[in-house]
């Protein structure tokens, strides 16, 4: 992602001091799959640095039909998605509309100018988890993603 490193790992030492003093909320790094050595050695950095951080590795998919893949050739799923409970913070701070929006294209907020909370129940997303329709009645992007995980 081209991002500087050390910034980002200066963030990630805030939120973990953050978290670490009793800020509650939930938290993964993540990143996508590489190959299991790859994956491993995330997952073993995040437990070093940041024990009171969740690693999580996403399995590659078509990124909302942006790569093609074996997985984009699948029906969209005809349920809601759980990735409707997240929010998947950007290194530039916009919130992208989930883990799949990789260049974050379907922005839901910014947390440079707005509280997550206020990012978070915007009428038309906290209406996605209350009513939890099928992703194929959801609207763009959602109504083209076939990611299932977790």
């Amino acid at each position: 992602m081209k991002l500087p490193f050390d910034r980002t790992v200066a963030r990630l030492d805030a939120l973990h001091a953050a978290k670490l003093r009793g800020l509650a909320f939930p938290d993964r790094l993540t990143r996508v799959s590489g190959g299991r050595v790859a994956d491993q050695a995330f997952v073993n950095w995040v437990d070093d640095r940041y024990p009171a951080f969740q690693a999580a590795i996403i399995p590659r998919n078509d990124w909302i039909g942006e790569v093609p893949s074996p997985e984009a050739r699948a029906a969209v799923p005809d349920a809601p998605c759980h990735r409707w409970f997240d929010l998947s913070v950007t290194a530039t701070g916009i919130v992208a509309m989930c883990c799949m929006d990789g260049e974050a294209r379907y922005p839901k907020g910014d947390v440079r100018t707005q509280h997550l909370l206020d990012i978070y129940n915007q009428p038309h997303l906290l209406g996605f988890r209350r009513e939890l329709i099928s992703r194929r009645n959801a609207g763009g992007p959602c109504d083209r993603c076939t990611y299932m995980s977790y």
